[in-house]
C-alpha cells in the first residue's frame, strides 16, 4: 500500500490554507483589509412600511486586534435609477469597530413604485484606511416594495392561545384581496388550505364562507372567522370549525399570525 508522507500532507494543508485565503480575499499577505462578504443582497419593503427605512450592508474587517478600532471604509453607491432616493451617494465613510460591521443606507421607501425591482451597487474604494479585498469589493443591492396584498404573503408563525401551541404556515397570493393559508389545521394529514379576504380600507380580515374540506377519516368541515390586521403585516382572527355531517361546532378559537421578518 502506498504511504502518504506526513510532510507532503502538511504541505498540502498549508497550500490549501494559503489558497483559501487568496481565493476568499483576493489577496491576503498579512495585511489587514476590508471586504463585502455578500455579493448580492435583497431588501423587501411593504405596503405598510415606514416612508424611510435604514438598510444595513455588512462589511467584514480582516485585521489584527490593533487594526480593528476606528478604521474608516470609503464606498460609492452607484444609483443608475434615480427614482431610488437614498441619503448617501458618491463617497461616504464610517468607523468600523468590529470584525463584522455594516454600512447604513437610508432608503426613501415612498420613492419606490410598488412591484418594481430596483438595483443599487455599493463598491468599496481605495481611499479606505485598510486595503480592499479584490474579489469582494462590491455588492449588488435589490430593492422591491410589495403592494397591499403581497405584503401579507410569506411565512408566518401561527399561535393558538387556547391550545398553547405555535406552528409555521405560509400565506400565498390568490388575487388582489385574497390570500391562502396553506396550513390552517396543523394536525391533519396535509394541513388545510383556507382563503382569507383582507379589506384595504377597514383593516378587517375574514375567512371566506366557502372554505370546506374533508379529513383523512372522511369527515367534512366548514370554517368561518373574522378579525383585523395591523401595519406590521400581522393579523388575528376568531374562528369556528363546524362538523358538516353532524351540524355541530367542533372547535372555537383564536389565531394570531405573526409574520417572519426579513431584512430590513
Amino acid at each position: 500500500m502506498y504511504r502518504f508522507h506526513i510532510s507532503v500532507f502538511t504541505g498540502l494543508i498549508i497550500l490549501w490554507i494559503t489558497w483559501s485565503c487568496s481565493s476568499i480575499n483576493g489577496y491576503y499577505d498579512g495585511e489587514s483589509l476590508f471586504e463585502l462578504p455578500e455579493k448580492e443582497l435583497s431588501f423587501d419593503f411593504y405596503y405598510y412600511s415606514a416612508d424611510t427605512v435604514v438598510i444595513y450592508v455588512p462589511v467584514d474587517i480582516i485585521a489584527s486586534n490593533e487594526d480593528l478600532l476606528a478604521q474608516t471604509v470609503h464606498f460609492e453607491v452607484i444609483n443608475d435609477d434615480r427614482n431610488v432616493v437614498i441619503n448617501k451617494s458618491g463617497t461616504e465613510d464610517f468607523a468600523a469597530q468590529f470584525y463584522t460591521d455594516s454600512i447604513a443606507l437610508k432608503i426613501c421607501v415612498s420613492s419606490l413604485e410598488m412591484g418594481i425591482l430596483y438595483t443599487l451597487k455599493i463598491t468599496l474604494t481605495d481611499e479606505s484606511s485598510l486595503r480592499i479585498s479584490k474579489n469582494y469589493s462590491s455588492s449588488k443591492i435589490s430593492l422591491i416594495r410589495h403592494d397591499f396584498i403581497r405584503s401579507f404573503v410569506g411565512e408566518y408563525y401561527c399561535y393558538e392561545p387556547e391550545n398553547q401551541i405555535q406552528y409555521t404556515t405560509t400565506f400565498s397570493y390568490k388575487n388582489d384581496s385574497v390570500i391562502a393559508n396553506e396550513n390552517f389545521w396543523d394536525f391533519t394529514r396535509y394541513g388545510e388550505v383556507v382563503l382569507y379576504k383582507l379589506d384595504r380600507k377597514s383593516s378587517k380580515v375574514e375567512i371566506l364562507a366557502d372554505n370546506e374540506w374533508m379529513d383523512f377519516k372522511g369527515l367534512s368541515y366548514k370554517v368561518n372567522g373574522s378579525g383585523t390586521y395591523n401595519t406590521n403585516g400581522d393579523f388575528e382572527l376568531q374562528y369556528s370549525i363546524k362538523d358538516i355531517n353532524n351540524d355541530s361546532i367542533v372547535e372555537l378559537g383564536r389565531h394570531y399570525f405573526t409574520k417572519k421578518k426579513t431584512n430590513p
